[in-house]
């Protein structure tokens, strides 16, 4: 009976015991008592790996050129066109749409000139004048004045370089001409007879940017439309082939020299424009081989200078 008894209470423990031990084992399988294929516990949250979105607006910054050399280098950050052909090729970068051309705001009446130039010729060979101890090539007349463009290309600067919207009307180089470029190029004699007329500064015609307000000058730069007028229209300003520049038969007409005083003579360099370029801080200008860039180079970059004028010949017009 006894010895029953002490059966009943050794079986009573090992049950207890095994009670003990299987809850032991359920809490040993982590948060929530689930496992992991493998019995790795589950982590108990998951890193975030998303990629965080682009700031709202942000534009990619359009690279800006190497700075060109004291003789005028390529000062834009379009890319040159290939050589080979008076059309050129696409340079390899993605070219901007072409945009329509917005209305030029409205201007008081400004000079009219007939273009001196057939426009059906390359390689015009234009009346040369001397003014101011250079040469100038007389490339419009109205009545008894001519419109005068300088020869080569007298000196190499930046077209502005402190102003956020570099526009003709605040430009540094338009200072610089109406002031002492004048003051110590021309004789009293001379001076007198550059005429002060209104120049107007229209929109970019393929990107729309604001040319800012019409200006009273006596010496200028020429303009996109200006420079086709007088140096050979091919219509792509208004009709354009390529996106960023304007290459064409005349581009012989448009290249500028510049004579550095040095052991290599004259070389052809870039020469600005006063029209704008795509953007605020840029300028249209004319390559080395006589491609227009509608797109425009870096207004702190340094590129040739060739003068404009309105000059009276008098009555006799001489």
């Amino acid at each position: 009976m006894r010895k029953g008894f002490l059966i009943l209470v050794l079986i009573a423990a090992l049950t207890a015991l095994a009670v003990v031990s299987a809850g032991c084992a359920k809490e040993a399988g982590g948060p929530g008592g689930q496992t992991e294929p493998g019995g790795q516990a589950a982590s108990s949250s998951t890193p975030d790996i998303t990629p965080s979105p682009s700031p709202t607006g942000a534009t990619a910054a359009s690279p800006e050129p190497t700075q060109g050399s004291a003789q005028g280098s390529s000062p834009g950050s379009a890319p040159e066109p290939t050589q080979g052909s008076t059309q050129g090729s696409s340079p390899g970068s993605t070219p901007e749409p072409t945009q329509e051309h917005s209305p030029a705001p409205e201007t008081s009446p400004a000079i009219e000139a007939t273009p001196v130039n057939d426009p059906a010729a390359a390689d015009y060979e234009y009346e040369i004048i001397k003014l101011g101890g250079h040469d100038w090539r007389i490339v419009g007349v109205s009545d008894n004045m001519i419109l005068i463009v300088s020869d080569l290309v007298l000196e190499i600067r930046a077209y502005d370089g402190t102003a956020e919207i570099a526009a003709w009307e605040n430009s540094r180089i338009r200072s610089y001409l109406n002031g002492e470029f004048i003051e110590n190029t021309f004789s009293e004699e001379e001076k007198a007879r550059i005429i002060e007329t209104t120049v107007i500064n229209d929109r970019n015609q393929w990107f729309s940017t604001s040319g800012g307000k019409n200006t009273t000058d006596r010496v200028f730069l020429l303009s996109l439309a200006e420079v086709m007028k007088y140096f050979g229209d091919s219509g792509q300003l208004e009709d354009p082939i390529f996106e960023l520049w304007i290459g064409d038969d005349f581009n012989s007409n448009r290249v500028g020299e510049y004579d550095n005083g040095g052991s290599d003579g004259r070389e052809a360099v870039w020469w600005w424009l006063r029209s704008p370029g795509r953007l605020d801080d840029r300028a249209a200008i004319v390559a080395d081989d006589g491609f227009i860039y509608v797109y425009g180079g870096d207004t702190n970059s340094r590129a040739g200078i060739r003068p404009a004028l309105w000059l009276d010949m008098g009555e006799s017009g001489t």
